[in-house]
């Protein structure tokens, strides 16, 4: 940026000037070159207490009334196209008005970033003049440079200083976010904790009631096992008794056929013996 941009903050502060230079848009041009107003435009050019910039402001009232349409043309605009045309010539019509529109946004992005700068700068120039505080107020430069805030370091520190705050805001919201995730973390933990105790001791429960019943399972076959020792031995105590039984039989039933073998015997003796002693006394007769 040239020096002569700086002479009327460093001469007077009563001088007026703005903290940017007025310039001419690229998508602009003067329609009426001989006219007052070009001269005004072109004369923004140049330094403010040039002598043509000090000429400018002699114009009439009655010139400076034209109206933008009657001094500035857009720049790049082509002329209309024929009833006739063909969809080539409207095709690159619409592509020309495309590019002519994105550039006006462009432009009017800088226009409103270089107008909300010039009233920082105001702002800040207001507040040094008239704010009534006891604590001075910051200073990025020195008091014999410029009163503008249009240095590469003034607008460092300018940025420094809207940056600063956001950043602490960021820094605040972080921290917050921090605890906020640290404290769902522990919770997290701590809900995890207590579902793996509670599972540790479900698994418990199961170990230990599966326990239980292999227990029983035991103490069943045990005593499964002494119900078939116990049934073993009654039906080979059965088997026993059965057999006792039969053979008492059996010896009662011999004793009772002896029995009559010698009862038959003795009859058959004893009728023998009766009837040789028939014949004896038959004998005897």
């Amino acid at each position: 940026m040239p020096d002569w941009v700086y002479e009327a903050a460093l001469n007077t502060t009563t001088q007026a000037s703005q903290p940017i230079r007025t310039a001419l848009p690229d998508l602009l041009q003067i329609s009426v070159p001989q006219s007052p107003f070009s001269q005004l435009a072109l004369s923004t050019n140049q330094a403010p207490d040039s002598p043509s910039a000090k000429s400018s402001t002699n114009t009439s009232h009655a010139e400076s009334r034209m109206t933008a349409k009657d001094m500035f043309r857009l720049s790049g605009l082509s002329e209309n196209v024929s009833a006739d045309a063909t969809l080539e010539d409207l095709h690159a019509q619409n592509i020309q008005l495309q590019d002519l529109l994105e550039k006006a946004c462009h432009q009017m992005q800088r226009d409103f970033a270089l107008t909300k700068l010039m009233d920082k700068e105001n702002g800040d120039l207001r507040e040094q003049l008239f704010r009534k505080k006891k604590k001075p107020p910051k200073r990025f430069a020195a008091a014999t440079a410029s009163r503008h805030m249009t240095s590469e370091e003034a607008l460092e520190a300018l940025a420094y200083e809207e940056w600063k705050p956001k950043w602490i805001e960021v820094n605040k919201s972080f921290k917050e976010r921090l605890r906020t995730i640290a404290k769902d973390k522990k919770a997290d933990e701590e809900k995890q904790c207590q579902a793996n105790k509670e599972e540790r001791k479900r698994q418990k429960e199961i170990k230990d009631k599966q326990k239980e019943l292999e227990q029983q399972e035991k103490e069943q076959r045990k005593v499964e096992k002494e119900m078939e020792k116990v049934r073993k031995e009654a039906e080979k105590e059965a088997t026993r008794l059965e057999k006792a039984a039969q053979k008492a039989e059996r010896d009662r039933i011999a004793t009772e056929k002896k029995a009559a073998t010698e009862e038959k015997k003795c009859v058959a003796a004893a009728e023998k013996e009766r009837r040789e002693k028939e014949k004896q006394k038959k004998g005897t007769a």
